[in-house]
């Protein structure tokens, strides 16, 4: 097609040039030749010359041009078939060097394994032939990414450790494909790379039965795979390389609970107990089986962008604590993390941000945080042997201009040659007021996860700060005996009735020193022992009855005020409002004489449904030999399953130990007078507001509101309103500082509609509250007593989103707390 176009593109140039050389030949003769040519006579003597002329000529000046653009034609033609030719060289050696790269990209898709990775200088393919390896193929140079890249795109393994590519070094320099390697090399190759990788002894399809436990010398929870159970010992893989036999006598008694898979997550606590099983399972799935041989290695990813979401728009969520992982200059590493000695040195998140949003600071920190836990994760991995992609490597990756195009972070595991990826998440837990750690293992080859959990089943890690409140007792003010039978003096008793360290402040005159008559609750009376606890306590104390006296305590302003009581009305105004904002427990009333079924202290009232999971808390003695060291309360590993639920109690099942009979101990089966809690703990956040002052009607206070007050009425006046002011932001600071002790706390001011009192606009500050996620408001109001004493009347209310959208009050009722106040008192 193209030659016959050419030709007839030239044939007319011919025929233009032929009648161009005749034109040239002609006038060339000049007008003798061409009269005696002409047999025709001319009509005028004197002919003009375009007379003599043909009119068919063209003038000698047009036929120049034309041949000059014929010749700058043919000159272009020419050029262009240069140009063709050049083109069509450099095609087929494009096509050449294509067909070169699709036999490069089958020659790599051959091989089981590679040895080198993208960045390697040398990188050499070998499969097993028998128990021999061969080389398949091997590349250098610009072929590196070529290779690397079609070995990616079939899922085939790519080794690109140092010692790897060193090795790939040496085979490329001295095998061929087509040859085996040494004996040497492969003796190597199978200890180190391709083998039946067992991270855990026990092969990916075979069910794990798990065991946590407390040793006696460190009293942390141990998490492990149960692998032989003997009347005297337990033989446990724990996150280590070799198994352990864990001899009876260094375990605590009564603390060893076993069960099948995911179902030991509810005896596990959240943290590293939490952290060590999902890396104990996922170890399991990353092993192969017995006669398969393969390599192993995982990237791990941290993901906390739900959780940078969570606190830019401003949680409720209480309290948040992340706890993994020891403090490196802890001395007692790896003997406990959730031990009492060295909890403080735990990396924490102990803070909340308010909906304004979030500084770089804060942002930096939870990063840091989530760094934190990736270095837990590498470091267990590296306990149970799996091979890891280096965070700086895949770090590299990620900032690779060649690379900035990629956004799923299962890509960026695979340009690090890992062969899966272990992810972390954190983010609001959905059933419980705080933050949770959710775990998947992903298979890189065909994206299939291969292991998933997360914490919302697990335990709360146990501390001081717990945030619940034990629904039992009754207030009571307890008094030491002074004087014997017969009237004689008698040291009195220490009624050690106060919890250390304080969680509410005595306030008031002489607050500098506990009072002598503590405000406790009152449990009962066993024989002759009275047993009570601290007010913001669970842990139960006993003294003898002919050492103390105890009255119940009936909360009246004019009780509160007091000279036993009167530095304690805060605390006790604290303590009313916690049992009506924190997640409630209760105790164990009774068990059924099989042991199978009990009654406790919850029910309706308290948010307990059919099905709910409930755990038992035990206080214990922390004595070592003649040494008392303390009490500590801590899970005892039991669960119960609630059943039927009435108002203030409810029945549950106690569900069996998956361990022998023979390490299950009958004294710390759950019993009488445990203390039973559910693991949801609802979302609060209290926004506390200073009392409101309320215009007194009548009594010795009425005068000085009246508005014609004037002279020394007014300054009067003026006085006590300054008071008022003064008292009520003291009220609201001294409520503030108890109760941020128990949750997150906003502070705020009650919105007005004028400067009179009682105009408060409820609406709007309904609206500011719920914009700043506050779930409770308390608030109330000042009522002058007196020139000199104010009546102090605090409610504590639940705000949620009505059917318009809007805040307003909930449907529960108002918990009320009321005392008198001097202006003086709490300053």
């Amino acid at each position: 097609m193209a030659r016959r176009t050419r030709n007839a593109m030239w044939r007319p140039l011919v025929v233009m040039a032929a009648c161009a050389a005749c034109v040239t030949s002609s006038n060339a003769q000049g007008p003798t030749s061409s009269s005696s040519a002409n047999p025709i006579p001319s009509t005028s003597a004197n002919p003009s010359p375009e007379q003599s002329a043909p009119p068919s000529l063209p003038k000698p000046s047009t036929a120049e041009s034309r041949e000059q653009a014929l010749r700058r034609q043919v000159s272009e033609l020419k050029r262009e078939r240069d140009d063709l030719a050049i083109r069509k060289t450099q095609l087929e050696t494009q096509v050449a060097s294509l067909k070169g790269r699709l036999e490069t990209v089958k020659v790599w898709q051959k091989p089981q394994f590679v040895l080198g990775g993208r960045s390697s200088a040398y990188v050499v393919g070998l499969a097993e032939s028998g128990s021999d390896f061969e080389v398949t193929s091997k590349s250098t140079g610009d072929e590196v990414d070529w290779a690397i890249s079609a070995a990616r795109k079939v899922g085939v393994p790519r080794i690109s450790t140092p010692r790897a590519e060193r090795l790939a070094r040496q085979l490329y320099s001295e095998l061929q494909p087509g040859d085996f390697v040494s004996s040497q090399i492969r003796e190597q190759i199978q200890k180190e790379y391709w083998k039946s990788w067992q991270f855990v002894g026990m092969p990916p399809q075979a069910n794990l039965s798990f065991v946590t436990y407390r040793e006696v010398r460190a009293n942390r929870p141990e998490v492990g795979i149960l692998k032989v159970v003997s009347p005297e010992s337990l033989t446990v893989r724990r996150v280590a390389a070799e198994d352990v036999v864990v001899q009876r006598g260094g375990v605590r008694p009564g603390t060893v609970w076993a069960d099948d898979g995911d179902r030991i997550i509810p005896a596990l606590e959240v943290g590293d107990s939490f952290l060590d099983y999902c890396l104990l399972a996922a170890a399991q799935k990353l092993s192969l089986p017995d006669d398969i041989n393969g390599f192993v290695r995982v990237a791990v990813h941290v993901n906390i962008d739900q959780l940078l979401k969570s606190f830019e728009q401003g949680t409720p969520t209480q309290l948040f604590n992340i706890r993994y992982g020891e403090d490196g200059n802890n001395p007692l590493q790896g003997n406990g993390s959730f031990a009492p000695d060295n909890s403080s040195r735990r990396a924490e998140i102990d803070y909340q941000v308010d909906r304004g949003g979030m500084s770089a600071s804060q942002q930096k920190f939870l990063h840091q945080q989530g760094r934190r836990i990736e270095d837990e994760i590498y470091e267990r991995l590296l306990k149970l042997g799996v091979s890891v992609v280096e965070r700086e490597y895949a770090d590299q990756i990620k900032t690779e201009q060649a690379y900035q195009h990629v956004e799923d972070i299962r890509d960026f595991a695979r340009l690090a040659d890992a062969t899966h990826l272990l992810v972390a998440e954190l983010d609001e837990s959905q059933q419980a007021a705080r933050f949770r750690l959710s775990m998947r293992l992903i298979d890189l080859r065909d994206a299939a996860v291969k292991f998933a959990a997360s914490d919302d089943e697990a335990a709360p890690t146990l501390d001081d700060a717990q945030q619940f409140v034990l629904n039992s007792g009754r207030p009571a003010i307890l008094t030491a005996v002074t004087t014997d039978e017969k009237g004689k003096p008698i040291e009195p008793i220490d009624l050690k009735g106060f919890e250390s360290p304080r969680r509410v402040p005595f306030v008031g005159p002489s607050s500098n020193k506990p009072p002598e008559n503590p405000l406790v609750i009152f449990e009962n009376v066993v024989g002759d022992e009275l047993i009570y606890r601290p007010l913001f306590s669970r842990q139960l104390q006993s003294l003898p009855l002919d050492k103390v006296r105890y009255e119940l305590f009936e909360a009246t302003p004019q009780n509160l005020d007091s000279n036993a009581t009167r530095t304690q009305k805060l605390r006790y105004a604290v303590w009313q409002l916690a049992q009506a904002t924190l997640t409630p427990a209760g105790r164990i009333l009774n068990v059924a004489p099989d042991g199978r079924t009990a009654t406790v202290t919850l029910g309706t009232r308290h948010g307990l449904r059919p099905g709910d999971v409930l755990r038992v808390l035990r206080t214990f003695d922390r004595s070592g030999g003649d040494q008392f060291q303390g009490l500590e309360e801590m899970l005892i590993p039991a669960r119960l399953t609630v059943q039927n639920v009435l108002a203030d109690s409810s029945s549950v099942h106690i569900v069996d130990n998956g361990i022998d009979v023979a390490w299950q101990s009958e004294e710390m089966r759950p019993g009488i007078g445990d203390v039973v809690v559910s693991r949801v703990e609802l979302p609060r956040r209290i926004a506390v507001l200073p009392p409101y002052p309320q215009r007194p009607t009548q009594g010795e206070a009425a005068p000085l509101w009246r508005p014609t007050a004037s002279g020394a009425m007014l300054i009067e006046r003026n006085k006590v309103a300054n008071d008022a002011t003064r008292v009520a932001l003291e009220v609201q600071d001294q409520f503030v500082q108890s109760l941020s002790q128990f949750g997150p706390i906003v502070s705020g001011q009650y919105q007005v509609q004028d400067g009179l009192f009682n105009q408060i606009d409820a609406d709007a500050t309904l609206q500011e509250l719920g914009a700043k996620q506050a779930t409770h408001l308390l608030g109330g109001t000042l009522e002058l007593e007196s020139k000199t004493r104010f009546r102090v009347t605090m409610e504590l209310r639940t705000l949620e989103r009505g059917p318009s959208g809007k805040w307003q009050y909930g449907h529960t009722l108002p918990t009320k707390v009321e005392f008198t106040l001097g202006t003086r008192e709490w300053n």
